[in-house]
């Protein structure tokens, strides 16, 4: 037994305001019901609705389970949290010590803390090296990678480092600068397996470069 219907692309005309020109009349026939205004099926539509709600319950059952496997294999890498989760926790965390920072001060200071990020700047006079300094007293300061020994200081993400230099606070957050002229560097390598600092050979970029998300700090502070 066959069931008839009507066409709901073209309302059972059999042509279209849209495509392409394929009539004697130079009209435009409906390319779902082949222009004869109404389609065949083997079924009714009452049994077609039932299968394409079967056929979506098993979707969304498939995508339940994928999420699902994915959740799970995230809670095993952090230790019982999803990545989302884990997020939520570390922003917390970030804003509480971001709170108790002291603000950048102003002028010549000596700065000593641990480097979030090191970058290479392309500059109108070349390429630097730059880097962004978590100070102990909880401010975050941005600038120029200091020398060690007449070359540019061999820093990665997670070092110690000490210095000199000439600070100034961001217009926009007070507890974050930017500081020029670093002298007296003393560095202190980090004792991670995977450090990778800027004159290592063969470096990966995604070691010493990868943007930290403490505070959008850099970019949206210029």
């Amino acid at each position: 037994m066959a069931f008839t219907e009507t066409c709901t692309k073209c309302d059972g005309t059999g042509l279209l305001r849209w495509g392409v020109i394929d009539r004697p009349d130079h009209k435009k026939s409906c390319w779902d019901c082949e222009g004869v205004g109404h389609k065949t099926f083997k079924t009714s539509p009452e049994d077609r609705a039932l299968a394409r709600a079967r056929a979506q319950k098993k979707r969304d059952e498939a995508l339940l389970a994928r999420q699902e496997k994915r959740l799970a294999k995230q809670r095993e890498i952090t230790g019982g949290l999803t990545f989302a989760e884990k997020q939520v926790e570390r922003e917390a965390q970030w804003a509480e010590e971001k709170a108790k920072a002291k603000d950048v001060p102003t002028g010549k200071i000596t700065v000593s803390g641990t480097i979030l990020k090191v970058d290479l700047k392309d500059t109108p006079f070349g390429s630097v090296w730059k880097m962004t300094v978590k100070d102990n007293n909880g401010f975050v300061v941005w600038g120029s990678i200091p020398s060690i020994d007449g070359r540019v200081a061999n820093c990665a993400k997670g070092d110690t480092i000490t210095f000199s230099a000439t600070v100034t606070p961001s217009d926009k957050d007070p507890k974050f600068g930017f500081f020029k002229r670093p002298t007296k560097a003393v560095l202190t390598e980090s004792t991670r397996e995977n450090r990778i600092g800027i004159l290592d050979p063969d470096p990966e970029p995604e070691e010493f470069i990868a943007p930290h998300k403490e505070w959008n700090l850099m970019e949206d502070r210029r």
